[in-house]
């Protein structure tokens, strides 16, 4: 919000749109903000036509404006469209895998309480599926150590790697790369085939589990 004090005030807009935040990593390192865990750089408005309102007192005035391209870029509008949707479409997946992720943890927690209670047969049971949900969230984002081995990371995670893409398509005034769009699918794809893993692990384990 710009200041609200009487005289000439000034409110800078860095061009950029809403980004997204990161769930804690997973592992005995959660609290740790490692570079590898970070989110994707929130998108870059392209140019065009813009119109900034302020608000006051119930009260609206309207100013337009226009974003313009530095004469020297040799980019096009339509590239910058291009880009601007791109990261658009990996910030708005993060959320996606967030969700993932928050449900196995609170799978994991109602697993875990239940698990004493359970009969021997069932507790085996229980730690296969307590180590599937590890195995799925590992996928999903980075593991960061364990109580036994806190310094020993696993590799980076569909989260960090739509992050990564992220950085790299916003990294040049250019239109994304064909393989830049193809990685963008992969992931995507592999994001939903981890999303079936839970929800059919959850219906056909857990349940029966948990209905003891």
């Amino acid at each position: 919000r710009p200041p609200a004090m009487a005289g000439m005030n000034r409110f800078l807009w860095n061009m950029r749109y809403p980004g997204t935040q990161l769930p804690p990593a997973a592992g005995a390192l959660k609290d740790f903000q490692s570079v590898d865990h970070s989110p994707p750089s929130p998108p870059v408005a392209p140019p065009g036509r813009y119109v900034v309102r302020l608000f006051v007192d119930g009260q609206a005035q309207e100013q337009p404006f226009e974003i313009r391209k530095d004469p020297r870029v040799e980019a096009g509008d339509a590239d910058f469209r291009a880009q601007f949707e791109l990261m658009v479409a990996i910030r708005d997946r993060v959320p996606e895998v967030t969700d993932i992720v928050m449900k196995i943890r609170a799978v994991r927690v109602q697993v875990e309480g239940r698990r004493a209670a359970l009969p021997e047969e069932s507790r085996v049971k229980a730690e296969s599926v307590l180590e599937q949900l590890r195995e799925i969230e590992g996928t999903l984002m980075i593991w960061m150590g364990s109580k036994a081995h806190p310094m020993m990371w696993g590799p980076p995670g569909l989260m960090e790697k739509f992050s990564t893409l992220s950085r790299a398509v916003g990294a040049a005034d250019a239109r994304p790369t064909a393989s830049m769009v193809a990685l963008f699918e992969d992931l995507s794809q592999r994001l939903e085939v981890q999303r079936n893993r839970l929800n059919k692990l959850v219906k056909e384990e857990v349940g029966r589990l948990l209905s003891h």
